[in-house]
């Protein structure tokens, strides 16, 4: 009877330690893009803010450029490119995309407002949706496009939890 208890408790903290700490995932199911609720225990908003400054300051050439608005301590809003984040059709194409992040105590939420594709410089306005059978599945030539959205959009957050959270690794030894 003991040892059911204890193998009950070790499988609850196996399952609570996988939980805790971990960047969460964007999923555009259905063609729609849910905001992202993301935790980050410890930290107060002032202090997500500032760090999510020195991440966009830190990631981007021209962070002033990329930079569209911001209230202190409340949100940040940018824009980025994704270079050859897809091909299709026998075309590689960039993403453009526009976040807004905004900040509450242990956590910020990141939403899309905007996206758009690109081939050669030139960027299209475009429907997620549309990508989309009505039974929820990416359309069969759309298929790598979805992943590829998807893809920019989670190794965005984690490149930005990580660096929120201190895993960001940084070479020192120049």
């Amino acid at each position: 009877m003991k040892i059911n208890y204890l193998i009950a408790f070790l499988f609850a903290s196996i399952i609570s330690l996988n939980s805790f700490g971990q960047a969460e995932k964007f999923d555009i199911g259905n063609g729609k893009i849910e905001p992202l609720v993301q935790s980050v225990s410890g930290m107060k908003s002032d202090s997500i803010y500032a760090k999510s400054n020195e991440w966009i300051n830190y990631n981007f050439k021209k962070a002033d450029a990329v930079t569209g608005s911001s209230i202190d301590n409340k949100m940040i809003r940018f824009t980025g490119i994704n270079p050859s984040f897809s091909k299709s059709f026998g075309y590689t194409y960039d993403l453009e995309f526009q976040i807004r992040i905004e900040f509450k105590e242990n956590r910020y939420r990141m939403t899309v407002e905007n996206l758009r594709s690109g081939h050669n410089g030139t960027f299209a306005n475009f429907n997620i949706g549309d990508y989309y059978k009505s039974n929820g599945k990416p359309r069969k030539a759309y298929k790598d496009f979805v992943i590829g959205i998807e893809n920019t959009l989670n190794n965005l957050n984690l490149s930005i939890y990580n660096y929120l959270t201190g895993k960001t690794e940084k070479n020192d030894d120049w």
